[in-house]
């Protein structure tokens, strides 16, 4: 059995009563998706909301600093997203507090 055909919720029935199979991903609050979307134990990419919630920054004040070189830079997922990998944005709020001590 394929990976595709154990996470497809084949024969799970749609929740809001139309009777259409649905990923059980789907049936998910956001949390338990983001939860379960940390597949490699080295890390993740957060989107911008993500690094928004933190940092406390806004996004202009991380674009910003992207600009000047002082914030870790994004990654190109797709043609659409970018993405920021989860230890070099730690680490730069890690910086940030050692500066603040």
């Amino acid at each position: 059995m394929t990976y595709a055909q154990k996470h497809d919720g084949a024969g799970e029935e749609d929740k809001r009563g139309e009777g259409k199979p649905v990923s059980a991903l789907h049936s998910l609050t956001t949390e338990q998706r983001k939860s379960r979307g940390s597949v490699l134990e080295r890390g993740r990419f957060l989107r911008i909301n993500d690094v928004v919630a933190t940092t406390g920054l806004s996004r202009a004040t991380i674009y910003r600093l992207i600009d000047r070189a002082d914030f870790p830079r994004q990654h190109q997922l797709t043609k659409r997203a970018i993405g920021w990998w989860q230890a070099d944005v730690e680490e730069w709020v890690d910086s940030r507090l050692g500066n603040a001590a």
